[in-house]
């Protein structure tokens, strides 16, 4: 799994996204945890932004050694502080994102949205496809979505976790296996046509990642990176509130 040094521009749009929300919270989901790669930076990043935040960690296969690596983060709240009325932020699931991701969204009929999506989840056509149908209830007009593989060796070809030896007895999907539609992309590239409100930016078309949105976006680069700059938008509270972070 890899985002291709993306954690600075993660944690600078979801800081970004504070002064859209009322409760000036920012929360940042990742489907696909793997090592914790990405995680790691992020959780860094945010914890430096010193935003009210929380990020959600999904993968069929919890990694131990990430995990422990979050046990030792200061400010990384696992569990409520009680005693000072602080709630977790860090959310480290064991999951199928097929199954979370109906969970999640039945449970919470009312919820705003998470305002970064990262989907590395299990590289084949059907489950992409599945993953994003439930994108629009689970993010707001400013939110970002990166899609990791869109390049790339599974970019037209399914993979499965269930052929992996390290995710052996996991509880894995019965899915296509010889699809005529393979991959990644073509899931992607199915969900923007059937859906012209979310916009893609191929930023770094030699890396594997691409990022959408549903309102109109721009990027810049700056030393560090890209750096997340504004939407163009017909909400006056936007118009107001075009920063540059």
């Amino acid at each position: 799994m890899s985002y291709a040094g993306y954690a600075k521009l993660i944690a600078r749009h979801a800081k970004m996204c504070e002064i859209f929300k009322e409760d000036k919270s920012v929360s940042v989901l990742e489907i696909g945890v793997d090592r914790g790669q990405t995680a790691l930076p992020v959780i860094h990043n945010l914890l430096m932004y010193e935003a009210n935040w929380t990020w959600v960690g999904v993968d069929i296969r919890a990694d131990s050694a990430f995990d422990n690596q979050l046990a030792f983060m200061e400010g990384v709240r696992r569990v409520d502080d009680k005693k000072n009325n602080l709630r977790r932020n860090v959310e480290y699931l064991e999951a199928n994102s097929l199954d979370f991701l109906p969970r999640i969204t039945e449970l919470n009929p009312s919820f705003v949205g998470f305002d970064v999506i990262l989907i590395d989840g299990d590289h084949n056509y059907e489950t992409v496809a599945q993953e994003l149908s439930y994108l629009d209830k689970i993010s707001h007009p400013f939110t970002m979505c990166i899609l990791d593989d869109y390049h790339g060796k599974h970019a037209t070809r399914d993979s499965f976790y269930a052929d992996s030896e390290k995710h052996q007895g996991l509880n894995h999907k019965t899915l296509e296996r010889d699809a005529s539609v393979q991959g990644v992309k073509p899931a992607v590239d199915e969900f923007l046509k059937d859906n012209p409100l979310w916009k893609a930016y191929d930023l770094r078309p030699e890396y594997e990642p691409l990022v959408i949105c549903r309102e109109q976006a721009y990027f810049a680069e700056d030393e560090d990176g890209l750096l997340f700059t504004s939407f163009l938008s017909d909400n006056e509270k936007i118009k107001e509130n075009q920063y540059v972070i």
